[in-house]
């Protein structure tokens, strides 16, 4: 994911520099992005589902043929005997815990889907828990996992907060001072090159202490450019674009390592489900950045 938007970055700049020197002229480019946009449509008609995926549905056949395509591409060869899941759920069924209840027909009730970390705000790192076997990932289900509820509004606010940062940002670049080309350029760098960066210190610092350092860092580097339309052209010309590097370095980052987080915090059997809430709440805040960025 992370080489992906360093790609995404990077093709943002090509861009720019196309339109620098070259023409000024974008329906080719449009032309080029709905072919590609048809072609991945197509594709994903025959993209499978991640093993893990499937074993979060108790699909175990489909999840040991997934396990063996990706040996087979990988040049591994392995029998379908080193796969085994005939096990998998043995120690849940019959545990004694006291999130285990008995029910009138004598089956097993639902558990709490996760013991996974505490909420977002910790930043103690814990393993996630695995999901049961007959859980389905709806709605529902989420719902009834008070850590997953917190750990999902939480998230919510952040992405949304991000993602309306990240946009107004770009909207805003022809807004700012200076040379919109070389604002542009820089942007995109900052973009690329946070991408890793922003990933080696959740990893190092954990999720809080690096969401919280990030969003200081684009803090730092947009205040002064609020104020660049009253600066000097050398102002504009130097240390504009240093301000814009560090604005889009930190909000980039941060947006980055939300996808990551995203996948320590929530059981895969929900990854889909709870994305896709945030991504809501994240889009329905990010319509008013281009509103804001002319006012």
């Amino acid at each position: 994911m992370t080489i992906g938007q360093m790609v995404e970055g990077l093709t943002v700049a090509v861009l720019v520099l196309y339109f620098m020197y070259i023409t000024k002229d974008w329906q080719y480019w449009q032309m080029i992005g709905a072919a590609l946009q048809f072609c991945i449509i197509v594709g994903m008609i025959w993209a499978p589902e991640s093993p893990e995926f499937y074993f979060a549905k108790g699909r175990f056949e489909e999840s040991k043929q997934v396990l063996l395509r990706i040996a087979s591409v990988n040049g591994r060869s392995i029998g379908e005997e080193a796969i085994c899941f005939d096990r998998v759920g043995e120690e849940h069924a019959h545990s004694d815990s006291d999130e285990d209840t008995i029910l009138e027909d004598g089956s097993v009730a639902t558990p709490r889907v996760s013991d996974i970390s505490a909420p977002f705000a910790s930043n103690e790192k814990k393993p996630k828990a695995p999901v049961a076997k007959h859980c389905q990932g709806t709605l529902k289900e989420l719902w009834q996992d008070k850590d997953l509820v917190i750990n999902l509004f939480l998230m919510s606010c952040l992405w949304s907060i991000t993602s309306f940062s990240f946009y107004l940002g770009k909207f805003q670049l022809k807004q700012v001072a200076g040379d919109i080309f070389i604002n542009s350029i820089t942007s995109s760098i900052a973009d690329t090159v946070s991408r890793p960066v922003g990933y080696w210190f959740y990893k190092k610092l954990g999720a809080r202490v690096a969401m919280t350092g990030l969003f200081g860092v684009a803090g730092l580097g947009s205040f002064p450019v609020i104020w660049s339309e009253m600066a000097s052209d050398n102002y504009r010309k130097y240390f504009v674009p240093v301000c814009l590097f560090l604005m889009n370095s930190g909000v980039t980052a941060s947006f980055g390592n939300l996808y990551i987080g995203h996948m320590d915090l929530f059981p895969v059997v929900f990854s889909t489900t709870s994305m896709g809430i945030c991504n809501i709440a994240a889009r329905f805040l990010t319509i008013f950045a281009p509103m804001v960025a002319e006012i």
